[in-house]
């Protein structure tokens, strides 16, 4: 085990992350926010976590599941801010734009939380969920006319859609 840590430390050197030593530093903070995490203490995970960033942790996929463990601990900012350096990344992420439209939404920055699930109806036209989140956004908004076009389109997709079902009432 101590060897394959070493052998991902020098991976990432060798492409340019970070160097050897910091590498390591990074597996191991990583690795113990996980078994903290495990053993159900997401703020101690979110703190090693944290660590691992502040030594040079910050490929979309770390970053996605650090926003996780924010949203999990009610620091729906920091996720926000987190998945938008995931999407700098890689900006093909559709789940991270329906995060970032969770964690908009749970901040109360409507606008914001329907720009995000725009995107990510862009990126996936004919997901059903996409649509129906777009539905309860725009009625959330109050604009019906759109919360009716997204919801019919889920339907149109998936006439079994329970969600839009559920929406429309």
């Amino acid at each position: 085990m101590r060897g394959s840590m070493k052998f991902i430390g020098l991976i990432a050197a060798v492409i340019g992350i970070v160097a050897p030593a910091s590498g390591q530093a990074i597996v191991e903070a990583v690795q113990r926010g996980d078994s903290l995490l495990a053993q159900g203490q997401p703020k101690q995970a979110l703190a090693e976590y944290e660590k691992a960033r502040e030594i040079g942790a910050g490929s979309a996929m770390f970053l996605n599941r650090l926003a996780s463990l924010y949203m999990q601990t009610g620091g729906y900012r920091q996720a926000a801010e987190s998945l938008q350096k995931s999407l700098a990344e890689d900006p093909r992420q559709l789940p991270v734009y329906s995060a970032l439209g969770e964690a908009f939404l749970a901040m109360g920055q409507l606008d914001s939380s329907i720009f995000y699930v725009e995107q990510a109806s862009i990126l996936a036209p004919s997901s059903t969920k996409v649509h129906s989140t777009l539905g309860y956004l725009y009625m959330q908004a109050g604009q019906g006319e759109r919360a009716r076009e997204r919801l019919d389109r889920a339907l149109a997709l998936d006439a079994k859609n329970a969600e839009a079902y559920r929406l429309y009432g």
